[in-house]
């Protein structure tokens, strides 16, 4: 009787623990992660951070695997990436970095993203152990990583974790490094806001 009782209040609280996800969710993500973006404000506000532009775009419409985007940042030099976006099960959407393995692929859509679909999966490289995932709250929905499985390609860092606010205005960025001993090496926070209209 009393094992019943456990498994019965188990199944009831289940609710509380999961939060429920479908694919309007991915849609929200898609809107609010899609734009031109700055930290200017943050720069003239006198938070120690170098100027930064994010242009993000959706690419790859007809996929069935949830939402792709092409995401250009731009601070001392350009950096290109595509975000992954999909809905694993009812309670759990993922985001995904992907790489350019040559910086050629990723300038061509940078200057006409309509050159999409010269690119393919073969051109790109997945992140191992950087997936993030999304979970909503009052402001839209934060992506974190677990664990140390995000590794670096940075000297003396080890791993990363990330974690990423995604409102209707804005992207705040968080990237935290740690090397062999654990040893923080905080990149700070990007506060991006949406340009109006900046993007066409």
């Amino acid at each position: 009787m009393m094992r019943w009782c456990l498994l019965m209040l188990l199944y009831f609280s289940l609710p509380a623990w999961a939060q429920k996800f479908s694919a309007a969710d991915v849609r929200l993500l898609k809107l609010y992660g899609t734009g031109s973006f700055s930290n200017e404000a943050q720069v003239k506000a006198g938070v120690h951070a170098i100027q930064s532009s994010l242009k993000v775009q959706p690419i790859w419409p007809k996929r069935k695997d949830g939402i792709w985007l092409f995401a250009e940042k731009t601070d001392t030099s350009p950096h290109y990436q595509l975000w992954h976006f999909y809905l694993q099960d009812d309670t759990t959407v993922l985001m995904q970095f992907l790489d350019f393995k040559t910086i050629q692929k990723a300038q061509q859509l940078s200057q006409d993203i309509k050159q999409q679909s010269g690119l393919s999966l073969n051109n790109l490289l997945l992140r191992r152990g950087c997936e993030l995932y999304c979970k909503k709250n009052k402001s839209g929905y934060t992506a974190t990583s677990s664990g140390k499985d995000c590794l670096a390609n940075k000297a003396a860092i080890e791993y990363i974790t990330y974690n990423i606010l995604f409102t209707k205005n804005s992207i705040v960025w968080q990237e935290t490094g740690f090397d062999k001993d654990e040893k923080q090496f905080n990149a700070g926070t990007c506060n991006f806001i949406k340009q109006v209209n900046a993007l066409k």
